[in-house]
Formats: C-alpha cells, sequence, structure tokens
C-alpha cells in the first residue's frame, strides 16, 4: 500500500469569538467561531514559509484588541461574556 499527499493545502479563516478554555488563566480566550469564509487553496511551501512565528502566547490587551478589531465585540460584550465588572 502506499499513501501520498497533495502539495496544496486548504485553509478556512474562521470568525474568532470569546472561548471557554479552562485552562486560560487571564479569563478571556479566543476561539475559533462555527462560521467562516470560502476555503483558499494554496502550495504547501509557500504556506508553511508564511505561517513562521505564528505560534505565541498572546497577552490580555493584544486578545482583547483581535476581538474588538477582527471580530467586532464591543467592550461591553467581552465584559459580559467574561463576567468582568
Amino acid at each position: 500500500k502506499k499513501v501520498s499527499f497533495s502539495k496544496c493545502v486548504e485553509i478556512r479563516f474562521h470568525k474568532l469569538t470569546i472561548g471557554d478554555h479552562p485552562f486560560c488563566t487571564d479569563s478571556l480566550p479566543i476561539s475559533l467561531d462555527w462560521d467562516h469564509a470560502e476555503p483558499m487553496r494554496m502550495d504547501f511551501d509557500d504556506f508553511e514559509a508564511q505561517r513562521k512565528g505564528y505560534c505565541r502566547h498572546l497577552s490580555y490587551f493584544e486578545k482583547k484588541n483581535i476581538l474588538r478589531n477582527v471580530s467586532g465585540l464591543l467592550e461591553k460584550d467581552i465584559k459580559e461574556r467574561c463576567n468582568i465588572r
């Protein structure tokens, strides 16, 4: 038997939302929403070159800015969903 893989990857860009991960110590976990854009195909090597350094720990304020700027959540939405007063 033989296994082979395509040289392309299919990428889906999902909306972001406030999550519920129990190990998020700053009480502002970011999760992928179910909604996503149409899938995009990309050469695997190009994809790998672009994503270098993508995985890193974000601070509370970086995550808050992402949720406000990318997801369009308002300050009151963030506070409500995170039980912040």
